[in-house]
């Protein structure tokens, strides 16, 4: 298990989402490449990623609402799953919760036939 230091790791992860969210020009990081360490460290497996967006939607939804916070969502799903793609971590959509189906903005139906992002 990899350690993670929430004291530095907090403040980085916020200013990554206000300029994913916001357009803000504070975050000049490579999340992909740190995600890219972490698997090698700890191998990072698709339930992980689906226990991170249950967090982040669960937090999402109870503190915002609106077009922004289900941009959040979307953009959360979105990000988990091309991280996945680039770890190349496979990804069952069969598996997929609710939430995480809608906030990739797909039916049950389309989960259930493998349906990829790309026809997103």
């Amino acid at each position: 298990m990899a350690h993670l230091d929430l004291d530095h790791h907090l403040p980085v992860s916020g200013n990554f989402w206000e300029k994913v969210l916001f357009q803000s020009a504070v975050y000049d990081g490579n999340p992909m490449a740190v995600h890219h360490a972490l698997h090698a460290a700890a191998t990072l497996r698709p339930d992980h990623f689906q226990r991170w967006f249950a967090l982040w939607a669960g937090c999402i939804d109870d503190l915002f609402e609106g077009p922004v916070a289900d941009d959040a969502k979307r953009r959360a799903a979105l990000i988990a799953e091309s991280m996945q793609q680039h770890l190349r971590i496979a990804s069952d959509p069969e598996q997929f919760t609710d939430a995480y189906r809608q906030a990739l903005g797909m039916s049950s139906a389309a989960a259930a036939s493998g349906t990829s992002l790309a026809a997103l």
